[in-house]
């Protein structure tokens, strides 16, 4: 019966670690990758969800599906000064964008709503 016990309660720990820390990991899903190196095609625009957007900075929280080189996922990128559109944007907001390389960051450079 000792036998069982140890491996069995040494697995059913590891379950439970994995279990209790699947939220702290979950919270850790949201990063700033600005300089995360890869591009949409030339001509590829990605739909996004508007998280956030921080027009003092030039910064936008996009939750997006998958892109050239890029997995679906949460990012927050910069944006071109010259995109008016992105600071009249709100959370929530359905959009479509396209990024590419400036200056060695991935940086949004079109958006569409």
């Amino acid at each position: 019966m000792t036998t069982y016990f140890v491996p069995f309660f040494s697995i059913v720990l590891s379950l439970a670690a994995l279990t209790l820390s699947a939220p702290v990991l979950a919270q850790h899903m949201d990063h700033d990758m600005g300089g995360m190196h890869a591009a949409s095609s030339s001509s590829e625009l990605v739909a996004a969800e508007v998280r956030a957007v921080d027009a003092k900075a030039h910064k936008i929280t996009l939750k997006h599906g998958a892109m050239a080189g890029m997995p679906a996922m949460t990012m927050v990128y910069p944006y071109q000064a010259d995109l008016a559109i992105a600071a009249r944007l709100k959370a929530g907001d359905q959009i479509r964008f396209h990024a590419e390389e400036v200056a060695g960051v991935l940086t949004v450079t079109s958006i569409q709503r």
